[in-house]
C-alpha cells in the first residue's frame, strides 16, 4: 500500500480533523476523497435512506456521561429533544440530507410565503403590461416598485441561503452553523 502525504495550514488541518471524526478518522476520509477524485462517486459509496416501513423500533445505545451531556447540549442548541437530534444525525448519515428543526421549518414556510407574494406581484405587473400592449396603450412602471420588489427578492434569497448553509454546516459538525 502506498503512502500519500501533503502539508496544509494549521487551521485547515484542524477543520479537516473535526470533519474526519464523523467519517472514521483522517485516513479513512482521505482514502474516500482520493477515491472520489479518481473514480468519481459510485452508487455503492452513496448511502441511501431506506423507505420507512412498519412500526418504529426502539434502539438502545450506551454512551458515557460526557457523551450524553454533549448530545443534550447539541440537541438543545438545535431546539430539539436528544432523541430527535440523534435520529436526525442517523438520517443525515444514511443519506436523507439535512434535517430541519421546528424553527427552521417555520422560517422556510415564511420564506415560501414571501416568494409567493413576490411572484404574485410580478405576475400582476406582467399581466398589466400585456394588457397595455394588446390595447396599444402606454405602460410605465414606477421604478421604486421594481426596486422594492428586487430588494425583497434579494433579501428572501439571501435569508434562504443563510438558513440552508447554516443547516448544512450544523450537520457537518460545525457548532451553530459557523
Amino acid at each position: 500500500m502506498k503512502h500519500l502525504s501533503t502539508n496544509i495550514d494549521d487551521d485547515l488541518a484542524e477543520r479537516f480533523s473535526e470533519l474526519a471524526r464523523a467519517h472514521g478518522g483522517k485516513s479513512a476520509l482521505l482514502r474516500h476523497l482520493v477515491s472520489l477524485a479518481v473514480d468519481g462517486p459510485s452508487p455503492q459509496q452513496t448511502p441511501t435512506l431506506p423507505e420507512p416501513a412498519g412500526r418504529a423500533v426502539h434502539l438502545s445505545v450506551r454512551l458515557s456521561a460526557n457523551e450524553v451531556a454533549e448530545v443534550r447540549k447539541a440537541a438543545a442548541a438545535r431546539g430539539m429533544k436528544p432523541s430527535q437530534w440523534l435520529r436526525s444525525v442517523v438520517r443525515v448519515r444514511l443519506g436523507a440530507g439535512t434535517q430541519y428543526n421546528a424553527s427552521e421549518v417555520h422560517a422556510l414556510r415564511a420564506l415560501t410565503n414571501q416568494v409567493r407574494r413576490i411572484g404574485v406581484n410580478l405576475n400582476q405587473l406582467v399581466r398589466a403590461a400585456n394588457e397595455a400592449r394588446l390595447e396599444n396603450a402606454p405602460f410605465t412602471v414606477d421604478n421604486r416598485v421594481l426596486e422594492t420588489t428586487r430588494e425583497k427578492a434579494e433579501r428572501t434569497l439571501t435569508t434562504l441561503h443563510v438558513l440552508a448553509r447554516g443547516n448544512v454546516r450544523v450537520w457537518e459538525g460545525h457548532a451553530d452553523g459557523e
